[in-house]
């Protein structure tokens, strides 16, 4: 009689009473161990297993698991290493037996991308999931079987940072932790490699801070950084956590404004954006995150020199007044000093401002009734001097073209 034989013999009576397919997976788990094993090995194993499926009331759904796992493992574990591994097992199923099949029957892909002295660690991981109930069960679970498509884009310890994130979100909603884990793979699959690290540095502020957006920056942040220079994600994320751990609840509005705000600004102008921006950021980050989302309509009014003089007075406002309210306000263009600069150092009017003035001008001039429109919204309508040599009118009104492409040009 072989030895494989011999411990089905012994073992597959126990084995019997706790499910009718345990004892098949414990015979074909014999049969290919046995030539790879020392017959004290082999029958080491077999007690381990027969402990594991005794540890708790179903804890022979791990014992299967266990069975089914071992040849895919030994060569990377060793013996000595199975050993150690179940007794991990073992100690996850006191908790939940549901966690620790998760733990053994994840274990192959896990050890494709993380090292044997991480088992441990990775086990704790998950095992910090599991607070006793049914929901944190089942998350502890998940979080095993999709851990090992993390280890591909993120190392241990920032899939831990993940982690806490998750624990973190259960005080609040298992549903949400449930699905935020779940869609971490593909998430952090499809971010850049450098830009993995800070993201999850601001999804740790956005939790703190208001955990319900946790999910909407898990599905919309990624979105929102693809049209941010590659070299300037990780320096914006970075200060969207900052705005976030002092403003608390606006914080990932204010991320979400000021993403696309910069996707409105050329890709190569964005570093020296958000340069100044880490020099507001000091002082108040939330008049740094309003200073990029004006930018794009700053930019419309004022060339770059001066930008850079209407900046400065800001930065003024906030550095030698110590003034954040003022500068928060100065660059959300809520301050009359704000609008008064831009004036100053713009020849540009506003239509808007003027448009009944010289209504009432054109109309004493001419006698008759003027509209006052857009230079391209004239050309839109076919109006005006549509080319050289014709020029066309709308019923008795004379149109009057105010160009917005460069200071108050009359058509």
């Amino acid at each position: 009689m072989t030895l494989s034989s011999d411990l089905t013999t012994r073992f597959a009576p126990e084995l019997r009473g706790f499910g009718a397919s345990l004892p098949d997976d414990f015979s074909a788990a014999l049969n290919a161990l046995e030539p790879r094993m020392a017959a004290e090995e082999l029958e080491r194993w077999a007690q381990d297993g027969i402990a594991l499926a005794n540890a708790s009331l179903r804890s022979w759904e791990a014992a299967a698991e266990y069975f089914r796992a071992t040849p895919k493992v030994l060569d990377r574990l060793g013996a000595d290493g199975v050993h150690e591994w179940v007794g991990t097992a073992q100690r996850l199923a006191e908790s939940s037996s549901l966690m620790a099949a998760a733990f053994l029957k994840s274990t192959p892909d896990a050890l494709s991308v993380i090292g044997t002295d991480d088992l441990e660690s990775w086990a704790g991981q998950g095992e910090r999931l599991c607070r006793g109930n049914w929901k944190s069960i089942a998350l502890a679970a998940l979080y095993f079987q999709v851990s090992p498509q993390l280890f591909r884009s993120l190392p241990l310890n920032s899939v831990g940072r993940l982690v806490d994130i998750i624990d973190q979100l259960t005080e609040r909603s298992y549903e949400l932790a449930n699905t935020c884990l779940e869609s971490s793979p593909t998430i952090f699959a499809n971010l850049a490699e450098d830009d993995r690290d800070s993201f999850l540095r601001f999804a740790r502020a956005v939790t703190r801070a208001s955990w319900a957006d946790t999910r909407l920056y898990f599905d919309r942040g990624p979105k929102l950084l693809e049209n941010i220079a590659p070299d300037q994600r990780a320096a914006f994320l970075d200060l969207s956590a900052r705005v976030t751990t002092e403003v608390g609840r606006q914080g990932f509005p204010l991320f979400a404004d000021s993403a696309e705000s910069l996707a409105q600004i050329p890709q190569e102008d964005q570093a020296d954006v958000l340069r100044f921006a880490a020099m507001l950021a000091p002082g108040s980050p939330t008049a740094a995150m309003e200073y990029i989302k004006s930018n794009p309509f700053v930019r419309t009014r004022l060339t770059d020199e001066q930008r850079e003089q209407w900046r400065e007075v800001g930065l003024g406002v906030l550095t030698t007044e110590h003034n954040p309210e003022g500068a928060e306000a100065y660059f959300r263009l809520e301050s009359t000093r704000a609008e008064e600069m831009m004036r100053a150092l713009s020849s540009r009017v506003e239509l808007a401002s003027i448009n009944s003035m010289l209504r009432m001008y054109a109309k004493a001039l001419s006698g008759e009734p003027v509209s006052v429109m857009s230079a391209e919204d004239l050309a839109g309508a076919n109006i005006g001097w549509v080319n050289e040599t014709a020029a066309t009118t709308e019923d008795s009104s004379v149109a009057m073209g105010i160009s917005t492409s460069r200071p108050s040009t009359i058509m």
